[in-house]
């Protein structure tokens, strides 16, 4: 039985950089098990990244897709690949290609090639380096998928319906992220009866939207690197999974899904009233759960204690200054006090593990910490 949690996010084709894919992506990334992307911009970028130079007609689709990307920051570029398109296509389907020499072949993949790169590179420059090195470690690591359309975006209806396809399925099989041109289209669709979604899709939607509303709060996550996010979320494995458990809750109880204009609202209002002071309380009980308070407090009640230390030993343990045990035992005044020392120190501990074990299980316990380390 597959467990993991998967999750989309599907960000509206209009052609632009990715710094939304990215925002929604490390959200995703920190949440879910399985990573599936629906964007047409990383799509095209990532179709570029594994081409087979010995395939024609792929390399000639890739450069056909990526010329939508480079039409409105370099026009020329666009037109002059146009015109080449069409003859390119023609020769390569041709009989009197499939049966050329083989360094006719080889010249217009070289060409071909050459223009590939070109393109690559022009792309990159339109979704962003930094965004597109963010995807390419995403996809590294084996939890992002990035899906390819077959239809060019200037296909009209066949390009929507693909689109929409994707979208439905999304819905169905994951916990979708919605970017907000998206929900606005779902809104447009539900409204003119295109199509229905169930109330455990819904439901499962709307818990993606809660998990991606509350950890794009999260100090500095847009700055994080990917690297850093992917170490935070395996230190934070165990936690991860009653943190899920809290959000599916937070879910049951709002009453608005993403694509409803007061989505935001809710979740906002959901943070402040119970999420923040949750945060507030765990980070309280942490900091006053210390083992050298617990240690003092035990033993500053320990008459035992005291009487065999003394005063001068009792000022060393406050200050936080204390000497080795052999250095104590080599002490005779303080020798009697070494065996309680140990004792109390094993109880003090044992408290502090306990009482830290209590936070832990706290649902927002993975929401504080990660706040924490990616504050650091």
């Amino acid at each position: 039985m597959d467990t993991k949690l998967k999750m989309s996010v599907i960000n509206y084709p209009d052609i632009i950089t990715l710094d939304r894919e990215v925002k929604h992506l490390k959200c995703a990334l920190l949440y879910g098990d399985d990573v599936r992307l629906i964007s047409l911009s990383a799509g095209i970028f990532s179709s570029m990244t594994d081409v087979r130079f010995d395939d024609e007609l792929a390399m000639l689709k890739s450069i056909k897709n990526a010329s939508e990307l480079v039409k409105t920051s370099h026009y020329q570029l666009y037109v002059r690949s146009l015109e080449e398109f069409g003859k390119l296509e023609q020769i390569i389907r041709s009989t009197r290609y499939k049966n050329a020499p083989f360094y006719m072949k080889a010249e217009l993949r070289l060409g071909l090639k050459r223009q590939l790169e070109l393109m690559s590179e022009k792309v990159r420059e339109i979704v962003g380096t930094s965004n597109a090195e963010d995807i390419e470690k995403m996809m590294s690591n084996g939890m992002l998928r990035i899906d390819q359309f077959d239809s060019r975006f200037n296909a009209g209806d066949d390009f929507a319906f693909e689109f929409c396809n994707k979208l439905f399925h999304a819905i169905e099989t994951t916990f979708p992220i919605f970017d907000a041109q998206t929900n606005e289209f779902i809104r447009e669709l539900l409204k003119d009866g295109v199509f229905c979604i169930t109330s455990r899709q819904a439901k499962k939607a709307s818990h993606a939207g809660i998990a991606d509303n509350l950890l794009a709060k999260l100090p500095t996550l847009d700055f994080a690197p990917i690297d850093e996010i992917m170490d935070i979320r395996n230190e934070l494995r165990e936690p991860l999974v009653r943190f899920r458990k809290e959000l599916s809750l937070y879910a049951d109880t709002i009453t608005s899904v993403p694509w409803d204009q007061d989505f935001s609202y809710e979740c906002d209002s959901l943070y402040h009233q119970k999420v923040a002071p949750t945060v507030l309380d765990i980070n309280e009980s942490i900091r006053e759960n210390s083992f050298v308070r617990n240690l003092i407090g035990n033993l500053s009640t320990n008459k035992v204690f005291l009487s065999s230390l003394g005063t001068l030993a009792f000022t060393i343990t406050v200050s936080g200054f204390l000497k080795t045990l052999s250095e104590i035992a080599s002490n005779g005044a303080l020798v009697a006090g070494t065996t309680l020392l140990v004792r109390e120190m094993a109880i003090a501990y044992k408290e502090y593990r306990k009482k830290h074990n209590e936070v832990k299980k706290n649902g927002l316990y993975f929401y504080h910490q990660a706040g924490q380390l990616l504050g650091i």
